[in-house]
């Protein structure tokens, strides 16, 4: 099944929606037909369950996987990470460190729960994504993790360093490239940035993610009419990507488009009801309305 779950992935990266798809649903008939079975079999058919967003089926099978005899590290990693893109950073901590209790020295559970710790406790986690490059200097996902963490503290130069080693691991990462073209809008230098613009969109026309990761940028600077510009092209790129719908319509709603940023909300919870941000932000709007609605009676 990891052959095909690869070929899957490596359609995904390069755009071609449907033919990764197919790759998927073989990958889950093989293992519904009990060719493929135990740790291995339910860990691959869960990977393949998350990548067609059948988010529950995919925790399920990960849980299966997990409790069967066999190499359970990836397992448990690829389950933290399931956790970690439906917004559930506690339950991602505890399970990357269930595969640490196997292995205290494993670089993908390490980078994991240092994404799980980067928004509340960011030294803990640039700690522990060092730690797992000491141990795998070719693992990206850290070296990401880390550009993203000095990116945000305006440490470009730190920044672009880390993203530079991590396009020797690969120069065609779409998601290596979006953030130097974040880094590169950030330090005003625009001909740097329109070349990784050019060079991820060229790989991969539908990567809504590069304007995403620079709308995102763009809004931590408090640069929210840019950020707006870079949200509307993260959807017209991918329209099924949820959190930049969110993303957008919190950057309208803090330049007064309140109307607008509603809708893109609604839009986004409807494309993925597990963003329980998105579901909060809306809550907080139903309840200003009310307050507005009483205090004019």
């Amino acid at each position: 099944p990891a052959a095909y779950l690869y070929l899957g992935r490596l359609y995904l990266d390069t755009g071609r929606k449907t033919e990764a798809r197919a790759q998927f649903e073989y990958t889950i008939r093989l293992f519904r037909q009990g060719r493929t079975h135990g740790a291995e079999g339910a860990a691959a058919t869960a990977l393949a369950s998350k990548y067609l967003e059948r988010f529950h089926d995919a925790n399920n099978l990960f849980m299966e996987a997990t409790s069967l005899p066999g190499n359970q590290l990836d397992a448990y990693v690829d389950w933290g990470n399931l956790f970690l893109e439906k917004y559930n950073r506690n339950d991602a901590a505890v399970t990357f460190e269930d595969a640490l209790k196997i292995n205290p020295f494993y670089p993908p559970a390490l980078v994991g729960l240092a994404e799980a710790l980067s928004e509340s406790r960011t030294s803990l986690a640039e700690a522990k994504a060092l730690q797992a490059l000491n141990i795998n200097p070719s693992l990206i996902e850290a070296r990401h993790l880390l550009a993203r963490l000095y990116l945000d503290d305006e440490q470009y130069d730190d920044a672009v360093e880390q993203l530079e080693k991590a396009l020797k691991v690969n120069p065609e990462s779409a998601a290596t490239r979006s953030l130097l073209a974040a880094c590169y809008n950030a330090m005003g230098k625009q001909d740097a940035y329109h070349e990784e613009v050019r060079r991820v969109l060229d790989t991969n026309p539908q990567y809504g993610q590069l304007y995403a990761t620079i709308a995102d940028n763009l809004s931590r600077r408090y640069r929210f009419v840019e950020a707006i510009e870079m949200g509307r092209k993260a959807i017209e790129t991918d329209p099924s990507l949820w959190t930049a719908y969110a993303s957008l319509g919190v950057n309208l709603s803090r330049v007064g488009k309140e109307t607008e940023a509603r809708k893109y909300l609604d839009m986004s919870f409807d494309g993925d009801s597990f963003n329980l941000y998105t579901l909060n932000t809306l809550n907080l709007f139903d309840s200003i309305d009310e307050y507005t609605s009483r205090a004019s009676d």
